[in-house]
């Protein structure tokens, strides 16, 4: 969105200088959870690849159901060695 673009709505002409600074403020706070929710998907995406790599007819769920399957049975593991 450009300058041009939001100075004809008129109800964001009748904002004051604070309105302006909320949604400024608004906006940074979305693109801010919008960016770790891409990395968040970027990691999921990292972690099952290991498991699309020998299932490629596996589903998203199917290969996180093998990532929680493999983090649990690594757990166990650390825990019997202590």
């Amino acid at each position: 969105m450009t300058t041009l673009s939001i100075i004809g709505q008129e109800a964001t002409r009748a904002l004051t200088r604070e309105d302006v600074l909320r949604v400024i403020e608004y906006r940074r706070q979305q693109i801010a959870s919008h960016r770790e929710a891409l990395r968040e998907w970027q990691e999921a995406l990292s972690a099952a690849d290991r498991f699309w790599t020998k299932h490629p007819d596996w589903r998203f769920g199917q290969c996180l159901d093998a990532i929680l399957a493999s983090n649990s049975h690594n757990t166990a593991n650390m825990e019997g060695k202590n």
